[in-house]
């Protein structure tokens, strides 16, 4: 589990390390000392689910995509003011989609509790924002003038980059760890001995589902095995299956008996051998016979 220490000021929220000297790991946007944002994490999409639910505004059609980085800034103050004009208390908004801007009445201590970090945000020239962009240290002048030495953030199709007003009171957060995903477990056997067969194998991973965190999501694999061909059954082995010889002649008739006729046959043509089936059929028939005299 991680500590992340955040310092507080008013009513909203916000995420920065604890002032204590002339630098600040701060990155502060669209305002001045006492009312900008700054950014806090890049985290797993969000907007449009139940953590961040407010499209506020689509900057999209706004971007000049040859100057991302001053796009992003202007997207990100427009979407302050709009929240800031709103009757609803937004606490945090996540950019997204490069150019999406989604708000949340959650703070960010609660979000980074329930949604997993990533590392698929861009900067201003389409690169991907490691972790030591955010907060990077800068220089407060005149007791808090903050020199802004980087650029937005912004979050892809699959992440969202996380921001939240400034405000100044030390808390801590503790973040989960990103998700307990189990190992593969260990081959099944395979379908079969030789002509190419199947094995699977499975885990457990960790996925959004629905805007949940959910580290229950079960993953499958399948590869072939022994695809070498089969040989040819030796002949000792190979089952045989029972046939009946033809009939023998009918039994004659008795003078003064009415015994009936009988012929029969063996199942001997071949017999059953090799677990072999069994022949199908009677081994014997009989017919009347009428009483003769003698």
């Amino acid at each position: 589990m991680n500590t992340i220490k955040i310092s507080t000021f008013t009513l909203l929220l916000s995420v920065i390390p604890y002032i204590a000297c002339s630098y600040v790991d701060l990155n502060l946007f669209c305002g001045d000392y006492n009312n900008g944002l700054i950014d806090v994490a890049c985290l797993e999409r969000i907007g449009d689910t139940q953590h961040m639910k407010t499209l506020i505004y689509n900057g999209r059609n706004d971007i000049d995509w040859n100057n991302y980085g001053a796009s992003v800034e202007k997207i990100l103050c427009k979407c302050k003011k709009l929240a800031q004009d709103s009757e609803k208390q937004y606490l945090s908004f996540g950019i997204q989609f490069y150019g999406e801007c989604w708000a949340s009445e959650y703070s960010v201590e609660d979000l980074l509790k329930k949604v997993p970090t990533s590392n698929k945000c861009v900067n201003g020239t389409y690169k991907e924002c490691q972790p030591q962009n955010f907060h990077r240290k800068v220089e407060g002048l005149n007791g808090g003038e903050i020199t802004i030495q980087s650029q937005a953030c912004a979050g892809t199709d699959v992440s969202t980059s996380l921001y939240t007003y400034y405000y100044l009171r030390e808390v801590e957060i503790e973040t989960p760890d990103i998700g307990k995903e189990t190992e593969w477990t260990s081959w099944t056997t395979c379908t079969k001995s030789c002509g190419k067969g199947y094995q699977e194998r499975t885990r457990t991973a960790c996925e959004m589902v629905s805007g949940v965190h959910r580290c229950d999501v079960l993953k499958e694999e399948m590869r072939e095995c022994n695809k070498h061909a089969c040989e040819e059954e030796k002949e000792e082995f190979r089952p045989i299956n029972g046939k009946f010889r033809e009939w023998s002649n009918w039994s004659p008739c008795v003078c003064g008996n009415t015994a009936p006729s009988i012929r029969t046959r063996k199942c001997d043509n071949p017999k059953p051998q090799n677990s072999g089936r069994n022949c199908v059929g009677e081994p014997f028939q009989m017919r009347p016979c009428f009483k003769m005299n003698c």
